[in-house]
């Protein structure tokens, strides 16, 4: 079906300038590029070369600064058209930024992330071979003089190579108005967005109208992707493939037959099942809500692995400072199968708290074959705080979504290699692999053969907000070795670290050489005020030697603080004041970790959390065991040197339950840290009896019997001199069946509470 509107507009013509960029190559140095404020981290170098002698090499290795080397200026035309494009890879880390900037005649910056029309391309840190990178935008009205502009981030470490820049500018030249009769495959094309006239009535009611007439304008804010329909080639797109998917012959490309709308659409394309996608960065507003569009389709030729949506659209979202933000939104098709007819994928969603870009990727997800993309739309609906007035403006849901903001964490599960990871202190001992993978077809393996030598991978960073409490999940296990950590750490605004040990507020969890199965791993933490950045650390020891697999890693933001009424029972105020965040399972394994020795494990030992039966609350713990066992709950915290606590838990036995003679059945275990990795001599245990007994004398607090009521273990001691944190272990000691734990807590008290005396043989 075809609509025929009359439309009085001027047609354009176009006519391409290429604008002179000295010393384009870095083949005189940095002759016409400025470096004072570069920080001496932008140089020439013959490895940097893409062409001819040199290229330029920059290396930031500093956490607190950032390269920034610029172009000479050039003159510009306000109202025009500019594309720049680059060759560039990516050698280790992440954050480089290439920037096109426009200035006024007071050289005042004209484009900025503030006024919303920075024209940026980032290097991915996945674009370790030669890329073409590529930026276009319009000069603002008043601009005179334009500039290139080369940045890594603040607070990130990155190494690059860049080479061969070109400018092109491109005039537009108005005709004599005309009135036009748009056919509707090229009206994106020949209709400026802002012109395009509605179809009639009838021709919307028509019942292929949906597939035959183009997408109608944005009606709320205009559309903000420029060339969504690929007319202008691949402008503003790159390709995105990882290294694990080299081999898979995965490519992208422009074609001119079967568009759904226009000549252009684009094509994803690779020889064997393989993940890569097309990404193109937008600049956002946060608390702005955005409509995306997108059409995509298959051909005869297109295979799906089962189970796998084929096609998606991932919405990445990063601060200023270029870091990834959580909970992104993926958008899948609803319609099944991946059709080879054009299918559209559309969602309403709002940019987060700090979203400076979002970076919008169309996936070929497990596909082999190609797939076809065409007509992205990107609109604004509201100002931030504004409501929606249609159902379809509501936010729709994403696959993201949780009811407790929850993130996957970009490439949390390394399906992707390890793309958003940084590998830079790692001393090549990460790695993912097929067999270490707990789910999906990859997982991490790390593998520490050197004695004077240790891992070091991070995540991504993410923002982070001081005073909110945030929960790391992961899945891990131990195959050799031992000294394996995970911690989450958080950074101020200038890239300091804020949770150290020296602190006593480092967070983190150990992967403990009995966990050779699979092992649900957490640890949980309120991230200092002044948190601005947050990060993943895996850490092996670095006297040490460990080989362990790590999956699924998630990371958990509480929901906002809430205000409750002052407690009114001293219960609920020694609950508040424990220094243990989760000592009621409330949470549910948040936190604990299940310890098991290697002689027991073959006693199906079992660590499930309840919700019926509990002391208060809603859930408790029960730690179950199918023969007499030995096995544990263990809660670590920093400490103190001198500090005075009082440990308790409460606990009760089920009529089945049955107790080794000589034992104390439960208990709880205090034990003292040096550092994160080194025990100090003099742990102790406390049952019923209320006396402390030592390793050796576990005897002299034996128990005839369990109790089957909630009963109540406790006892008050003082940190040791050396000790940097303590774990509470809630013990099933040698016991068959079932002990259920609650409320156990960790609270300081005053020098005037005396201590629990100790059991004398």
């Amino acid at each position: 079906m075809r609509w025929i509107v009359p439309i009085m507009f001027p047609l354009l013509a176009t006519a391409q300038t290429t604008i002179n960029i000295s010393n384009a190559g870095f083949e005189h140095e940095l002759v016409a590029w400025i470096n004072t404020a570069d920080n001496g981290m932008s140089k020439p170098d013959p490895e940097a070369a893409h062409s001819g002698r040199l290229g330029l090499r920059v290396t930031d290795k500093d956490g607190a600064k950032s390269s920034g080397l610029a172009s000479a200026r050039f003159d510009a035309v306000g109202g025009r058209d500019y594309q720049l494009k680059c060759w560039a890879r990516n050698l280790s880390g992440a954050g480089m930024m290439v920037c096109l900037r426009f200035y006024d005649a007071n050289g005042t910056l004209l484009t900025t992330r503030e006024k919303g029309n920075e024209i940026v391309a980032r290097l991915f840190p996945v674009n370790t071979d030669w890329t073409e990178l590529s930026c276009a935008g319009r000069a603002p009205p008043d601009s005179v003089k334009g500039e290139i502009w080369l940045q890594s981030s603040v607070a990130g470490l990155v190494v690059a190579d860049f080479d061969d820049f070109s400018l092109t500018m491109t005039e537009a030249k108005a005709a004599e108005p005309s009135t036009v009769s748009p056919p509707a495959p090229a009206a994106k094309e020949t209709v400026p967005p802002s012109q395009t006239a509605p179809p009639s009535a009838a021709a919307v009611a028509a019942p292929d109208a949906k597939a035959e007439i183009p997408p109608a304008p944005p009606t709320s804010g205009g559309g903000l992707l420029a060339n969504g329909g690929f007319e202008n080639d691949k402008n503003g797109w790159e390709l995105l493939v990882s290294s694990q998917q080299e081999g898979k012959g995965c490519r992208f490309e422009i074609v001119k037959e079967d568009a759904r709308t226009g000549k252009n659409c684009a094509v994803i394309e690779s020889t064997t099942h393989a993940d890569n996608a097309i990404v193109n960065w937008q600049t956002v507003n946060p608390g702005q809500r955005y409509r995306l569009i997108a059409w995509v389709r298959g051909d005869a030729r297109t295979q799906v692995r089962p189970g796998t949506p084929g096609a998606m659209v991932r919405i990445i979202f990063w601060d200023e400072k270029r870091f990834q933000l959580p909970n992104p939104v993926l958008v899948k098709p609803s319609t099944g199968p991946l059709s080879s007819q054009w299918t559209k994928l559309e969602t309403v969603f709002e940019a987060p708290t700090g979203a400076c870009f979002a970076s919008i990727a169309l996936f070929a997800h497990t596909v082999s074959g190609r797939l076809y993309w065409d007509d992205v739309q990107l609109e604004s609906l509201h100002p931030p705080g504004a409501v929606a007035t249609t159902e379809t403006e509501a936010i729709q849901p994403a696959a993201s979504d949780r009811p407790i903001p929850r993130s996957t964490l970009a490439n949390g599960g390394f399906e992707n290699g390890l793309d958003d990871w940084v590998t830079t202190a790692d001393n090549e001992m990460s790695k993912p692999s097929p067999e270490a993978a707990h789910s999906g077809k990859l997982g991490l393996r790390v593998a520490d053969k050197d004695e004077t030598k240790s891992s070091g991978l991070a995540s991504a960073r993410f923002q982070a907000m001081g005073g909110q409490r945030y929960t790391l999940c992961c899945w891990a296990r131990n195959l050799s070795g031992a000294g394996m950590m995970v911690y989450l750490r958080f950074y101020d605004a200038n890239g300091t670290l804020l949770t150290t040990r020296s602190r006593g507020n480092e967070i983190f969890t150990r992967l403990f050489p009995v966990n050779t199965e699979w092992t649900e791993l957490s640890c949980s933490g309120t991230a200092p005020p002044g948190a601005t950045q947050g990060e993943i650390w895996l850490e092996s020891s670095v006297h040490g030697t460990v080989t362990a697999d790590f999956d699924d890693f998630t990371l958990t933001v509480a929901s906002g603080a809430t205000t409750a009424a002052p407690p009114t029972d001293t219960a609920v105020r020694t609950a508040s004041a424990s220094r243990l965040n989760n000592g009621g399972f409330e949470n549910g394994k948040t936190d604990w970790y299940f310890w098991i020795p290697p002689e027991h494990r073959n006693k199906k030992c079992r660590f499930d959390i309840v919700n019926q039966g509990a002391r208060s609350g809603q859930n408790c713990a029960i730690v179950q065991s199918e023969a007499m066992a030995n096995c544990a709950l263990s809660y670590r915290v920093t400490a103190n040197p001198g500090e005075r606590y009082r440990a308790s838990a409460w606990v009760h036995a089920d009529e089945t339950t049955q107790l080794q003679a000589g034992t104390p059945g439960a208990m709880l275990r205090i034990t003292s840290w040096k550092d994160s990795k080194n025990q100090l001599p003099g742990n102790f245990q406390v049952s019923f009896s209320g006396k402390i007994a030592d390793a050796k004398h576990i005897s002299l607090i034996a128990n005839q019997s369990l109790p089957t009521e909630w009963t109540k273990i406790e006892a008050v001691f003082e940190v040791p001199p050396g000790t940097t944190s303590i774990t509470v272990s809630l013990f099933n000691y040698f016991i068959s069946g079932k002990l259920y734990w609650d409320d156990a807590e960790l609270v300081p008290v005053g020098p005037e509470v005396p201590l629990t005396p100790s059991v004398t043989p």
